[in-house]
Formats: structure tokens, C-alpha cells, sequence
């Protein structure tokens, strides 16, 4: 009786809203985290710190693939926009040996 009268309790102050789905749980600790500049201590109380660290380290490592930009694509994007050969040397700190060929390249 006396565990029935728990569990009957339990489900009672249980609140249905609290449960979160995949999307949402990732939505609110990138929010928590990089909006709110809560640290893993302070998400934990919402969410798993298993689960904060994966959300994390995943959305990070997505941003760094999207931002990194291999040397050529960074040379071809500087000569597009008009700059000299000099000037895309001196922007990815290249020798000048290196960068003509790009800029051969972008030409044709």
C-alpha cells in the first residue's frame, strides 16, 4: 500500500511539459550554454551531463568543418574579390612562390 500511495504521488507531481524531445533538449542546452553562458553544472539540472556533452561537442564540431576552409578555396575566394597577388600572400601569410598559381588559376 505504502509503495502504491508513492507511486500514485509521483506521477501526480510529475509534469509532462518537463520531458523534452531530442530537438528540443538540443535547442535548450545550446541555448543555456552559448546564449546564456551557463556552464554543464548549472544545464545539468535539466538536462543528462552525458547528454550536454554530446550536444556540445557535436555542435562545435559541425561549426568548425562549415568555418575551415582549406588554403586554396581561401586564395581563390581573396583573387575573386580582386585582390593582388601581394595583398592574398600577405592576408594567409604565404610565400610568394606559392600563391601565383592561384591566381593563374582563378584568371582563366
Amino acid at each position: 500500500m505504502r509503495l502504491f500511495i508513492i507511486i500514485v504521488y509521483m506521477i501526480t507531481c510529475f509534469d509532462s511539459n518537463l520531458v523534452l524531445n531530442k530537438e528540443e533538449r538540443e535547442e535548450r542546452v545550446l541555448d543555456l550554454h552559448f546564449n546564456h553562458s551557463k556552464n554543464y553544472r548549472q544545464i545539468a539540472q535539466d538536462v543528462s551531463l552525458r547528454d550536454i556533452g554530446e550536444i556540445v561537442n557535436t555542435t562545435k564540431q559541425e561549426k568548425e568543418r562549415r568555418d575551415h576552409k582549406s588554403f586554396a578555396v581561401q586564395a581563390y575566394e581573396r583573387f575573386s574579390k580582386g585582390k593582388t597577388t601581394l595583398q592574398v600572400a600577405i592576408d594567409l601569410n604565404i610565400g610568394q612562390s606559392k600563391d601565383p598559381d592561384y591566381h593563374d588559376k582563378v584568371q582563366l
